[in-house]
């Protein structure tokens, strides 16, 4: 409460500001106010001035806080004058241009400052930056004019902070007038700034508080009952101004009957306390009615029946109040109905507390929320709550005849209704209707979000009512909070179930995630199958399941894998054709996912054979290949009547299916695959080639087991330019050069060597790649193969020497049948016996040419070469002996030991061991080491044979072939001999390479 000053208080005060001059005899009394005016001058002046003290130290106490800063300022300039007569707070010293050049510890002390940050122009950094451009200023114009300085401004105070002091500095001159240099101090006048500034502001305020009219002053004296008061004070009461005492009645008509008993009683106590008084009262009469003031004052001190006092209007005041009030009230209310919803969250249960809450609160007939329909017809009432007797408007309401009051709440505005009977801003049929309903007055409160009405709450009653504003504010907040707690528990019921899907998603995801990991490498397609059900089944929460595959060749669906179904369901359904009126049958026919309800189906009996079983719904969902071609199906069936799959069921399912068709198909394309890949694996093993692909340039990409095989080389190895390896060294660089340009050409073809890695040598092959091209024509890359035509190459060679040796064999032939005929003609013989002669050398020498061509450039077995001769000249067995080891000869060996065998046999034949029975041969032969070289030694032994039989007539051509020849062809000797039973040749050589006449090539040993 605010203090109020004492009538002598006041009469001071008015002296000490010289606006009162004490009259004789009542300078210190109160004045008396008789027959309602004053008594002379005395009273009149007294009191007017009287009262006008009183009004400046009533005025909030702004007079008495005045007082207060005065003497505080008071105090503060004593307090400044001992400090700059005693101590400053900062002492210091310039040169004479004003530059600080000496240290102040007193200085940096109070600023904060170090020794480096004072020295020089540095203290501006100390001064606040709003004051450091005046103070700088100042300085320099004090400096010029070789004046004394004396400012106030903002230092920075250590430890922090900014604080007003006062500088103030003056020159020390020398003698001649010269500066020497400059002394100052800093003297700390903060607090006085700050009484100051509180002084300016409370004067302003009191100049407000004066100023706004709304507060008055007043006299009352008690033994007169008369008041006295300024215009303000009647303007307060609704009064017209007057110079006047009025009676107290005046005022009391003003008053409610109550509010003047309880100011009397109010004064009344704090006279006999000798305490202030202070009340609100109420305008109930006049212009002011309806508003309302507060009034305070205290007794004279010298005469307690003269009251002195102010009336202020606080009608605002009181309806802030009041307003505050009916807020923290209606917030109660709104924390108690927040706190009621909180833990409901079926819409019926919100709807019920929040009307009946509210219908308890304004106590109402009715209350009940409505939601509206999105074409505004249709209003859904689910809970509503209704005084004891009268009737429930829960459930559906049609407004469809009422359109009008439904427009009237697309507005948005609170529509309230205080009498049905006298509203017309709605039709009369629908005043009629809610009349009917028991209603005489309702507030709505309409809810229209984006545009659209969704809802509205609605407060009824039996009886006429005016609506406040507060109650009208209440309805609003309630439908608003009413809104949101129906929205936060659908929500959360959404959020609930949303959660609850996303959980049944999430096992679901993780099933056909599972799934998928398992059957990525499952081979076996009736697990698969057996998988891809189990899961179906899972996810559609069925009561049974099948998978059925699509034949292509019959156009049906047959049945692989089923689950809880009879053995008679599967046997009647192991096919299914379009005609069927089952799920499948109906997505086999329209190619989409199909729904069945077998009841329905009266005349399919396969769908009441189901029916018989329990199952009365299914879902078919078609399993397709990405390239649109029927796979199967996927079925899921129920034991619920017209039972469909949700939203998300359907999803998963057709994930799924998808899946499922994928790994079908898949499975199907790996094992198509797998078989070609095993025909062509057989085709490309099947064949003698070696097979390889490459990229441009001859990188190899792959390589042919029989690549590996034939080179050793491992088939990774071989990428790249590796394959290169098993090359002849002689033949890579001409293999790289063709395929440098086998891109030009189009083609690859070249012969080069491998080498063969378990023969250790090298083999010819013939190695060609044709590319292979994309769509623009650009080659993708090279397949190739490699043949072996080493054989082929050795046979075109020996094809090429056998020609040659074709045409020199024909002219050593010949040469030799020269010499033989021109040999055998001696001039004693007879033709016929010359004509059997050189038949039977002509003969040995083709039978030399028969063992040289067996085996061309091979050699040829000695005895089977002695052993044909002796044959030719019909030698019985029994009569010959062959003995020696086995001994292969050269070509040349073989062409001379022919013809001289051959001479030695005819003559044996003729005279010796063959022309008698008592005759007999002995054929030896032996090697032996001569000098490092092996030496054949043949000897002819004859026995049987008398002396004078085996001496030939005449020396003839075998022997001067075997004499002769032998030493000149085989480097070797020969002789014959006739010694007794018959002819002993020896013949000897060494055994070494040489050609025939017969042939041109190398023969063995």
């Amino acid at each position: 409460m605010v203090s109020t000053p004492s009538p002598a208080d006041m009469t001071s005060l008015l002296e000490a500001d010289g606006q009162l001059t004490p009259k004789s005899g009542r300078s210190s009394a109160s004045p008396r106010l008789e027959g309602g005016r004053p008594t002379g001058d005395d009273v009149y002046g007294v009191s007017r001035f009287q009262i006008g003290a009183f009004v400046r130290g009533f005025s909030m106490d702004l007079q008495s806080e005045n007082e207060a800063l005065r003497a505080q300022l008071r105090e503060s300039e004593l307090r400044n004058q001992l400090f700059s007569e005693s101590w400053a707070q900062a002492v210091w010293e310039t040169d004479a241009a004003g530059v600080v050049v000496a240290d102040s510890p007193s200085w940096r002390a109070y600023t904060g400052q170090s020794l480096s940050e004072w020295i020089g122009n540095g203290w501006l950094d100390a001064v606040h930056p709003g004051d450091r451009a005046f103070a700088e200023r100042g300085w320099r114009e004090a400096l010029a004019a070789r004046c004394v300085f004396d400012a106030d401004f903002r230092l920075r105070a250590c430890p922090g902070g900014w604080r007003w002091t006062n500088v103030r500095a003056a020159p020390l001159l020398d003698s001649a007038g010269r500066i020497e240099k400059w002394v100052g101090l800093n003297i700390d006048i903060d607090d006085r700034k700050r009484a100051e500034e509180a002084l300016r502001e409370s004067e302003h305020l009191r100049r407000v508080a004066l100023s706004g009219g709304r507060m008055g002053s007043w006299c009352w004296d008690r033994e007169a009952d008369l008041i006295r008061g300024d215009e303000q004070f009647f303007a307060l009461w609704g009064l017209p101004p007057t110079d006047k005492a009025l009676p107290l009645a005046t005022f009391a008509a003003h008053m409610s009957a109550e509010g003047a008993a309880e100011m009397e009683e109010v004064v009344a106590r704090a006279l006999a306390t000798a305490e202030e008084f202070s009340g609100p009262l109420e305008v109930v009469a006049g212009p002011r009615k309806g508003n309302w003031v507060q009034w305070q004052g205290r007794a004279a001190e010298d005469d307690p029946s003269v009251l002195y006092g102010v009336t202020f209007d606080i009608t605002e005041r009181r309806a802030t109040e009041a307003a505050l009030r009916a807020s923290e009230e209606q917030q109660a209310f709104l924390l108690h109905l927040s706190d009621s919803v909180r833990t409901l969250k079926e819409p019926a249960d919100i709807q019920g507390a929040t009307t009946r809450l509210l219908r308890e609160k304004l106590d109402a007939g009715w209350c009940y929320y409505v939601e509206w329909a999105s074409d505004g017809n249709v209003g859904l009432v689910l809970r509503d709550s209704a005084r004891q007797g009268l009737p429930s408007l829960a459930g559906n309401h049609d407004v469809s005849d009422a359109l009008e009051f439904v427009r009237l709440l697309e507005g948005g505005a609170v529509v309230t209704v205080p009498d049905y009977a006298a509203y017309e801003d709605l039709p009369e049929r629908i005043r009629v209707q809610f009349v009917k309903l028991g209603f005489r007055s309702m507030i709505v409160s309409p809810l229209v979000k984006e545009g659209r009405l969704i809802a509205s709450l609605i407060v009824g009653d039996v009886d006429p009512r005016d609506w406040s504003t507060s109650e009208a504010s209440l309805v609003v907040e309630v439908a608003e909070r009413t809104w949101a707690a129906l929205e936060r528990g659908r929500s959360e019921a959404a959020l609930q179930a949303s959660e609850q899907a996303l959980a049944t998603d999430l096992v679901d995801a993780e099933r056909l995630l599972s799934l998928s990991e398992r059957l990525v490498l499952e081979e076996s397609m009736q697990s698969i199958y057996d998988e891809a059900l189990s899961a179906t089944v899972a996810i559609a929460r069925a009561d049974a399941g099948t998978i059925q595959v699509y034949d292509a060749a019959t156009q049906a669906l047959e049945l692989i894998v089923s689950r809880n179904f009879s053995r008679t369901i599967t046997d009647y359904f192991h096919r299914v054709d379009a005609s069927s009126r089952t799920a499948c049958g109906i997505a086999l026919k329209t190619g989409e996912i199909a729904f069945a309800d077998f009841p329905e189906e009266v005349g399919d009996f396969g769908c009441q054979l189901l029916v018989g079983e329990g199952i009365q719904s299914a879902v078919a969902y078609p399993l397709i290949s990405r390239t649109g071609a029927p796979l199967g199906m996927l079925n899921a069936h129920w034991r619920h009547a017209r039972h469909r799959p949700d939203e998300r069921q359907l999803r998963f399912l057709g994930l799924l299916a998808r899946q499922t068709a994928d790994l079908i198909d898949q499975r199907r394309s790996q094992s198509a695959l797998r078989e070609i890949r095993e025909q062509q694996r057989a085709l490309i093993e099947g064949v003698p080639q070696l097979v390889w692909r490459a990229v441009d340039g001859g990188q190899w990409t792959w390589a042919s087991p029989q690549w590996t095989d034939f080179t050793g080389l491992p088939e990774e190895r071989s990428h790249g330019f590796g394959w290169l390896d098993p090359v002849h060294p002689d033949d890579r660089s001409h293999v790289r050069d063709v395929w440098a340009g086998a891109i030009e050409r189009g083609e690859f073809q070249v012969d080069y060597r491998l080498r063969h890695a378990e023969e250790g040598r090298y083999r010819w092959f013939q190695s060609r790649a044709t590319p292979v091209r994309d769509e623009h024509g650009g080659i993708v890359e090279w397949l190739g193969t490699s043949t072996d035509v080493d054989d082929l190459r050795r046979a075109q060679d020996r094809h090429e020497v056998l020609l040659a040796e074709l045409q020199h064999r024909v002219r050593n032939i010949l040469a030799v049948t020269r010499s033989m005929i021109s040999r055998s003609d001696d001039g004693e013989r007879s033709t016929e016996d010359y004509v059997a002669h050189l038949q039977g050398r002509i003969s040995a020498l083709a039978r030399t040419q028969v063992l040289l061509t067996r085996a061309a450039g091979s050699t040829v077995d000695l005895e089977l070469l002695i052993r044909d001769e002796i044959v030719a000249q019909a030698a019985s067995d029994d009569h010959v002996s062959l003995k020696g080891e086995a001994v292969a000869v050269s070509p040349k060996v073989a062409e001379v030991l022919t013809l001289a065998v051959h001479e030695l046999a005819t003559n044996a034949t003729k005279y010796g061991a063959f022309s008698r029975e008592s005759g007999r041969l002995e054929v030896s032969w032996t090697i032996d080491e001569r000098d490092g070289q092996p030496w054949l030694t043949i000897i002819w032994r004859e026995h049987g044979v008398p002396i004078v039989d085996a001496v030939p007539r005449r020396q003839g051509f075998g022997t001067e072939l075997i004499r002769r020849r032998i030493p000149y062809e085989l480097k070797g000797y020969g002789s014959v001999e006739l010694r007794p039973g018959g002819l002993a040749a020896r013949i000897e050589f060494p055994l070494v390479d040489g050609e025939s006449i017969l042939q041109t090539d190398a023969g063995g040993r």
